[in-house]
């Protein structure tokens, strides 16, 4: 069986999750990536069609990146995949297109994952020429697709909300590779409390809806380090407020901006890392649909802190309710002085309490959000709507 994975721009590291899936089902499943723009600073381990290669990246961003949309759609058609499975409902016309029946072939099945910023855009947020393009795809997407796969509970709600079809809707939680996302072999992390250094790590965009600056200001009204130890707050991504937060670590030197990472070296920062934090806040009325990274950290034995915005208490526990979860802690939206204090509880927890919080993040992550899991049900939607 073929799959044509098709999404409007396709960047590594970022989207990991458009070829995860597939590269665990190659050895029955024949996939390609059709974007119409990409950055790939990693290998994506599968061939990904690009239209407009030659062009310069100013002009794909310009009115002219609609136009490449026809040699996409023909790119798909061609290659006559058995199921095309759009990532994002923006950008989906060429898939859309390409699924039409012709004369001389029927439709091809359609199913389309929802990963947040597209079921947003139905959500009207005042005159915006670029969110009504992108809400003219999602629909189209919803009417072609046989399923639509939003990433969490809380984003199947907004799409119901924004008037998607509930009967098509079906949570498909993003599993992680346990096997790649794993503790440490060559050593055994030391509880904080033990530890020389301290270690707190944040992964993602570096922008306002991530909570950067709530996360700055919690690590600094920390209490002191303990004595003869050292405390680190390390950031991994990049975008607009990384000026702000190098100016930051420039005053203070505990905090480090280490820019985007190859995928092995956020690996490594998680492995080495005693606890995560994410502060995902609203923004232009959007909230975090999920928060992979969460997962990525408790796969590694590494404890979490997060503010409990959108679906990110869905990548903590089956209780989304609770403030205290099998690998961490979730917080109120924008509570930085609570936020500031589970982070001190964990950093504070004595050797044997840290290490069962540890275990027990790993192997929630495990039973829950495995990609072994999340690959089989793809692999029975695919046979489903093929």
């Amino acid at each position: 069986m073929k799959i044509a994975l098709n999404v409007g721009v396709f960047n590594l590291p970022g989207h990991y999750f458009v070829v995860d899936h597939a590269l665990r089902l190659s050895n029955s499943y024949e996939s390609q990536v059709f974007a119409l723009m990409a950055t790939l600073r990693d290998n994506p381990g599968l061939p990904v069609h690009l239209p407009a290669h030659k062009l310069k990246a100013s002009i794909l961003r310009t009115s002219a990146l609609p136009l490449l949309m026809l040699s996409t759609s023909r790119a798909i058609r061609d290659w006559k995949p058995d199921v095309i499975h759009q990532h994002f409902g923006t950008w989906s016309l060429p898939a859309v297109h390409a699924a039409k029946p012709r004369a001389t072939t029927g439709s091809t099945p359609m199913l389309t994952t929802l990963h947040g910023y597209d079921a947003f855009s139905l959500v009207p947020n005042g005159p915006s020429a670029i969110q009504s393009w992108h809400a003219h795809n999602v629909r189209a997407a919803a009417k072609t697709s046989r399923l639509l796969l939003p990433v969490s509970r809380y984003l199947a709600d907004i799409a119901i909300h924004a008037g998607l079809p509930a009967s098509k809707l079906e949570v498909l939680y993003l599993g992680v590779d346990t096997e790649e996302f794993h503790p440490a072999t060559s050593h055994k992390r030391q509880a904080p409390i033990n530890s020389p250094s301290e270690i707190i790590l944040s992964v993602g965009n570096l922008a306002e809806n991530k909570g950067v600056r709530d996360i700055v200001a919690a690590f600094k009204a920390l209490p002191p380090a303990p004595p003869n130890s050292s405390r680190q707050l390390r950031f991994i991504g990049d975008g607009p407020l990384r000026p702000w937060l190098q100016q930051q670590a420039t005053l203070d030197a505990r905090i480090q901006v280490l820019g985007r990472l190859p995928r092995p070296a956020v690996v490594k920062e998680m492995q080495n890392a005693h606890l995560l934090v994410m502060a995902s806040l609203p923004y232009r009325g959007r909230r975090e649909s999920a928060g992979l990274v969460l997962l990525e950290a408790q796969a590694c034995a590494t404890p979490v802190v997060a503010y409990a915005s959108g679906g990110t208490p869905e990548m903590l526990g089956e209780d989304h309710n609770s403030r205290q979860h099998p690998g961490g802690f979730s917080v109120p939206e924008g509570d930085q002085q609570e936020l500031g204090r589970q982070i001190h509880n964990v950093l504070t927890m004595d050797a044997l309490s840290y290490h069962e919080l540890c275990s027990q993040a790993r192997a929630w992550v495990t039973k829950h959000r495995n990609i072994q899991n999340s690959t089989a049900t793809l692999a029975e939607i695919y046979s489903q709507i093929s």
